[in-house]
This record gives C-alpha cells, sequence and structure tokens, in this order.
C-alpha cells in the first residue's frame, strides 16, 4: 500500500515509453507518480494534486515543457513546484531557457537511472527545506506582529495608567491639605522633603479625622511611585494577638506576606499579601 505521506511527482511526456520507464524507476522508490501525456493535462493536474516535484519534457506538441513551466509559475497554486525539465541529449544547450522561465534542473535523455534518482531526491529535499523555512517565517512574522501589538497595547496601557496617576496626583495634591498656619506649613515642607525621597518609611501621626491619610496620598501621588499602587490597609483587619495559635497566626500573617497554595490549613489558592499588592508604590496602614 502506498504510503500517503510519500512524496508526489508529476510526469510529463508525450512518449508512453518515457512516463513508462521513469514510473518503473520511482514508484519502488515508494514515490507516488502522476502522469500526464501533454502541456494542457499537466497544468490541470498540477492545479489540482500540486506534486512535490514536476518532470516536464521539453518537446511536445501543442504546448512545450518551456510554455507548461511558464504558465506553471504565474499560477500561485503551482508556482513553488520545482521543474526539472526532460530534454533529448545534445540538446542541453536548450534549456538557458528553461532556467530563465523557472526550472531548477535537468535530465538529459537516454535516461541514467542514479541520475534520475539522485536529481530528484536532491531537490525533493531543496522543496522540503524551502517550505520549511517558509513556514518558520511565517511563524517569526506572526509572533513579532503580536509581539509588536502587545507592545502597542502596553504603550497605551501605560499612557491611560500615566493619565490616571495624573489625575490622582492633582486630586490629592499638596493644593487640597487646607490650612495656612506655621504647623501647615512646616507639614506641608515636609511632605515635599518626603516626596523626593521615595522608599522611604514614614510615620503620619494625629488625631482621627484630620486627614492622615491625605497626607500619606500626597506623598505617593506627588512622587517617583505615583504610577504604582497606593495600597490603603485597614489595621483594624488584623488580629491584635496573632500568637494565639499556629493557624491564626499564619493566616494573620499570610494578610501581610501573602502564602502559597496548601501553606496552612483553608490555604486553597495562592495569595499575594499586602506588600506584594503594593509592590512599586505606597502601603499604608490606617489604623
Amino acid at each position: 500500500m502506498m504510503d500517503s505521506t510519500a512524496p508526489r511527482i508529476l510526469l510529463v511526456d508525450d512518449t508512453a515509453a518515457n512516463l513508462d520507464m521513469l514510473c518503473e524507476l520511482l514508484e519502488p522508490e515508494g514515490y507516488r507518480v502522476a502522469l500526464a501525456p501533454n502541456g494542457k493535462t499537466a497544468l490541470h493536474i498540477a492545479a489540482r494534486m500540486v506534486p512535490d516535484l514536476i518532470l516536464l519534457d521539453v518537446m511536445m506538441p501543442d504546448m512545450d515543457g518551456f510554455e507548461v513551466c511558464r504558465r506553471l509559475k504565474q499560477d500561485a497554486v503551482t508556482r513553488e513546484i520545482p521543474v526539472i525539465f526532460i530534454t533529448a541529449q545534445g540538446l542541453t544547450e536548450s534549456l538557458v531557457s528553461g532556467f530563465e522561465v523557472g526550472g531548477v534542473d535537468y535530465i538529459a535523455k537516454p535516461f541514467r537511472d542514479q541520475e534520475v534518482l539522485v536529481r530528484v531526491r536532491t531537490h525533493l529535499s531543496i522543496a522540503m527545506l524551502s517550505r520549511q523555512l517558509a513556514e518558520r517565517n511565517g511563524l517569526l512574522e506572526r509572533k513579532n506582529a503580536e509581539l509588536e501589538e502587545e507592545i502597542a497595547l502596553r504603550k497605551l496601557l501605560k499612557g491611560q495608567l500615566t493619565g490616571v496617576a495624573e489625575r490622582e496626583a492633582e486630586n490629592w495634591g499638596l493644593q487640597n491639605i487646607v490650612g495656612r498656619s506655621a504647623t501647615i506649613e512646616r507639614l506641608l515642607h515636609e511632605v515635599e522633603e518626603l516626596q523626593s525621597h521615595a522608599g522611604t518609611p514614614v510615620l503620619i501621626q494625629g488625631e482621627s479625622g484630620v486627614g492622615k491619610e491625605l497626607v500619606a496620598r500626597a506623598v505617593h501621588y506627588g512622587g517617583s511611585r505615583r504610577d504604582g499602587p497606593f495600597v490603603r490597609v485597614d489595621c483594624a483587619q488584623i488580629p491584635r494577638d496573632i500568637v494565639k495559635s499556629f493557624e491564626q497566626r499564619s493566616q494573620a500573617l499570610s494578610l501581610l506576606f501573602g502564602h502559597v497554595r496548601g501553606a496552612f490549613e483553608g490555604a486553597d489558592d495562592d495569595h499575594d499579601g499586602y506588600f506584594r499588592m503594593a509592590h512599586g508604590g505606597t502601603l499604608y496602614f490606617d489604623e
């Protein structure tokens, strides 16, 4: 039974004896062979089956091999099929025209079996490598296009985030801290100093309701970390006594530092703690 993945070869010759001879040579090598007695039939078969290789006689009535090859190369379906010309001994000089119309090689009659087989194997291998290269180039082009789309999307998102950060900076800027007393002026000066020292731990003291979060946000949105997250933590969510048991301590600490699935009983999924959530930004603990 013929292997359905074996290379397909189209033989084109108006002499039946030549077709029989080539068919008897190629089929035992495992190739799938189709036969065409003239150029018109060859064009029809080539467009339908798209063979991996065509062996094409030059001297044929009605339409010679050069014209057949020219038409094959004009058709997007068949233009990539390699064509080996078959020519009579002594007429090889005319094959310059064959190469000009797209042929890749020639075989002279009378046939020499080993020469035919070597040339067939060589051009089938070249064609296979060319297809693989084209597929890889196509894959690279698609990946490159996807990467360009992702880069463009990231730039767009970055621009949108920058716009959000700018609006937040305006909403939470120093101008929103009302007051002109010496204490307020000193506070504003300290906030401006802190804005230029990203990453500095800050303790904001004051009675409840005086605007400690407003100050914290002013430090964040006025500094270099404005594009990062501002994460507010309600300290009331954290148990005061986290050492009663290992389980309670683990659950409490996971709020801050996160945990991986299975770290303790009840940890069914990975969880980012507040410190990871605030990475690159500001973590604000509100009493």
